[in-house]
């Protein structure tokens, strides 16, 4: 069941009149209302089905690691929970999709990437221009052109991924060194954000840009950009 279903029927069961689970399955219909007549996981396994996916991944120096992404797909999303690493037959990394959910969202709820797509929108980049890629998971499913993913950073010492950072419709500079995420912001405007790391290795925004087809081109200096409720 998606996050949307889910937040749907918190908000429900706190509406007065739908003050019983019994009243908010009958508000939903007969196809939400078996949750409450048999159990979860059973309702679960009529709705979805598990699968596998497997893609490789080039690290340093050439090293081939092959990936194998476990999902579910269920009604209209394809769920990942789970990504292993393999060199050669050798399983050397284990998890990763919980520590980048956790890592965003805090422990709690249910730890799975969505996506349209069996893949999980997986790519390979490399995020931190040390020539070894970088894993890129979609994060979950929006309604409009920005796509959020979780990034996961290649470590040459541990010979581990990492999980680094969130972002949405990331590219990479690799001339100046950025990454650069542009996104529609409603039907007229654009933001673009910059993205260098620090002498420490951290991923910082350096500057922001707005552009307003209403008007004309704004540029804003990141020290001037305040983001909202901040």
């Amino acid at each position: 069941m998606s996050r949307l279903v889910s937040i749907l029927l918190i908000i429900l069961g706190s509406i007065s009149g739908y003050g019983s689970d019994r009243a908010t399955a009958d508000f939903l219909g007969d196809e939400f209302a078996v949750l409450w007549e048999e159990p979860a996981a059973s309702y679960l396994a009529e709705k979805t089905a598990r699968y596998t996916y497997e893609t490789e991944i080039v690290v340093d120096n050439g090293r081939r690691l092959g990936l194998v992404l476990y999902g579910t797909r269920s009604e209209y999303f394809c769920l990942i929970d789970k990504i292993e690493v393999y060199d050669g037959e050798k399983l050397i990394q284990s998890g990763l999709v919980e520590e980048a959910v956790m890592a965003e969202w805090g422990e709690g709820g249910s730890y799975y990437t969505e996506s349209v797509r069996e893949d999980g929108g997986i790519s390979v980049a490399d995020m931190n221009f040390d020539g070894a890629g970088d894993i890129c998971l979609q994060g979950w499913v929006t309604n409009g052109a920005n796509v959020p993913c979780y990034y996961w950073l290649w470590d040459k010492e541990t010979e581990q991924f990492s999980y680094a950072f969130c972002l949405c419709n990331a590219e990479t500079d690799k001339e100046h060194r950025q990454i650069i995420c542009h996104m529609r912001d409603g039907a007229n405007g654009y933001d673009t954000e910059y993205y260098a790391y620090d002498e420490k290795g951290k991923l910082q925004k350096i500057r922001y840009e707005y552009e307003d087809y209403h008007a004309l081109i704004k540029k804003l200096p990141f020290r001037n950009y305040v983001p909202d409720g901040k």
